[in-house]
């Protein structure tokens, strides 16, 4: 009858709609299977509870459910833009599970409602955070598929893997105190995006739990087991075991999402209106958009006086290609000095630092106030970091470091070090933190990687110069790390982009140009870089 085919009908369409939903879940495909813009009902006003939603769709991998409800939203009936703030911490918060393409769906219609000022950062923003998150997920699928190939044993081996950790407390709903042993006191750090899978002896699968490490410490004199903290992406109570305390789990380590949200969180301030980034912000946002050949121009503006003559009692002798770059990177906005292979970059840069600190270029650009130092020295490798530490301190130049992997016969210059030996070692970690800001304010020259310069304790520091070296070797948002931050008068990039390309990934965003450094990009706008020969 008419009656029982309807009914078959509906039960039909229900159990099909089951079936999509639990297809959902395990394989992102089947979340391609949505409506376009337009075609679904609307449901609120405003933004906050989309983005409360989309917050917990993306910690959780479903990309298509986070797009779903922007679909929803009732565009006709909201007054305001969505807020650039959120629209980063969705960025930030999505899980290494999320199907890229749905991702990157999800953050084309996004930035279409983000409220910009202006289309160079709206352009500048929207071109490398779509290429961050590519990069990110590709790292994240090579590790998947690390796991694919590896033996149970070779994983065990590894740093960031932990093949039995005791849940030791629960401290709220979704954090986790774990203990255990593990393969090296490095082996996992804050920040880190790892899975947590129970019981230990099962693989890592769709079961296995989204977490961030919040902090990891030990062991103690009297234990030798490590402690991890870690938070819990997923808010599902089903994905969690019952009475969860005193079981053991693997932890296993997919990538460290800090360095992400630094190079993130830098492209949110150089496109956050009122930056006091002043003329940086025109060599770097206005060039994306379309060069107008003034960036050039801002780069050799003049802002101090002085040559490296004037510093001559360094006791540095440079030729000719390296006393011309000097010259220029100390009075110019911004340099680019090329160092072939062999034409003594690092030892050009170490003279050039020591006559900045000799002409103490802080007087001729700004007042010195509590929170700052003259100088910060970085590169993208902790070598890199170490060998301009070396050449400074062979110089006695006052230079301290930042970072947990010194070289061995460089460890009394690291602030922590120093610290540490001052106070003891069962200090308390304020009083800590405050020797090592009054060190780090008190030195000449602050060393640190790129992502160190994020580090929490320089975050509000100010420094008028940023020397960077391997420049050429870092992609661009790496390389604003350092450098956006309040009071920079000078940037000074050394490296050599006819040598090797910054280290990308994802083969998509190297064909749409990430893989193209700052330096080389400063390049192609006609900016000229000093060239060091023998």
């Amino acid at each position: 009858s008419r009656c029982s085919f309807l009914a078959i009908l509906v039960q039909v369409v229900m159990r099909l709609s089951c079936v999509v939903r639990i297809a959902n879940h395990f394989c992102p495909a089947f979340e391609m299977m949505l409506p376009p813009p337009g075609c679904v009902p609307k449901v609120s006003e405003g933004w906050s509870a989309e983005y409360e939603s989309m917050l917990v769709h993306l910690q959780n991998g479903h990309a298509a459910s986070a797009l779903l409800v922007l679909r929803r939203a009732d565009l006709s009936t909201t007054t305001s833009k969505f807020s650039f703030e959120n629209y980063v911490a969705l960025l930030s918060n999505a899980s290494p599970r999320v199907d890229m393409k749905l991702m990157l769906c999800l953050m084309s219609e996004l930035e279409k409602l983000v409220s910009f000022e202006g289309i160079q950062p709206a352009v500048y923003f929207a071109r490398f955070s779509r290429w961050l998150v590519q990069e990110l997920l590709a790292e994240c699928a090579t590790k998947f598929q690390q796991w694919d190939r590896s033996p149970e044993s070779a994983m065990d081996a590894q740093d960031g893997h932990a093949s039995s950790m005791r849940v030791e407390k629960v401290q709220r709903e979704l954090d986790l105190n774990l203990k255990g042993c593990l393969t090296s006191s490095r082996s996992f750090m804050n920040g880190d995006s790892v899975f947590i899978t129970f019981p230990p002896t099962a693989a890592i699968g769709p079961h296995s739990l989204d977490a961030v490490v919040q902090s990891a410490w030990g062991p103690d004199r009297d234990d030798d087991e490590y402690c991890l903290v870690v938070k819990l992406a997923m808010t599902d109570s089903n994905h969690v075991p019952a009475d969860v305390e005193g079981k053991t789990c693997r932890v296993d380590k997919v990538l460290s999402k800090a360095t992400f949200r630094c190079q993130i969180n830098a492209l949110k301030y150089l496109c956050t209106p009122g930056n006091q980034m002043g003329p940086f912000n025109d060599i770097f946002l206005n060039s994306m958009h379309s060069s107008t050949g003034k960036e050039a121009e801002l780069c050799k503006e003049r802002i101090a006086e002085g040559t490296f003559s004037d510093a001559a009692h360094s006791q540095m002798w440079l030729n000719d290609s390296q006393h011309k770059a000097a010259s220029a990177a100390l009075t110019q906005r911004l340099t680019l000095i090329q160092g072939p292979p062999g034409t003594g970059k690092t030892y050009c840069s170490v003279a050039l630092v020591k006559s900045l600190v000799a002409l103490k270029s802080r007087m001729n650009l700004k007042s010195k106030t509590e929170d700052s130092c003259s100088i910060l020295a970085c590169s993208g490798s902790n070598v890199a970091v170490d060998n301009l530490l070396n050449g400074f301190v062979k110089e006695d130049i006052n230079a301290c470091r930042i970072g947990n992997r010194v070289r061995k016969d460089l460890e009394t210059h690291s602030v922590e070090f120093i610290a540490k030996k001052q106070l003891g070692l069962s200090v308390g970690i304020r009083k800590l933190r405050n020797l090592e800001k009054k060190l780090l304010t008190d030195c000449s020259v602050v060393c640190a990687t790129n992502v160190g310069a994020a580090n929490g304790i320089l975050e509000k520091m100010s420094f008028d110069t940023i020397l960077m070296d391997e420049a050429a070797q870092a992609t661009e948002p790496i390389t604003l790390i350092p450098i956006v931050r309040a009071g920079v008068c000078r940037v000074i990039l050394v490296g050599d982009h006819k040598q090797l390309p910054p280290t990308v990934l994802s083969k998509r965003a190297v064909s749409e140009g990430f893989s193209q450094s700052l330096f080389e990009r400063l390049v192609a706008m006609q900016v000229q870089p000093y060239v060091l020969s023998i």
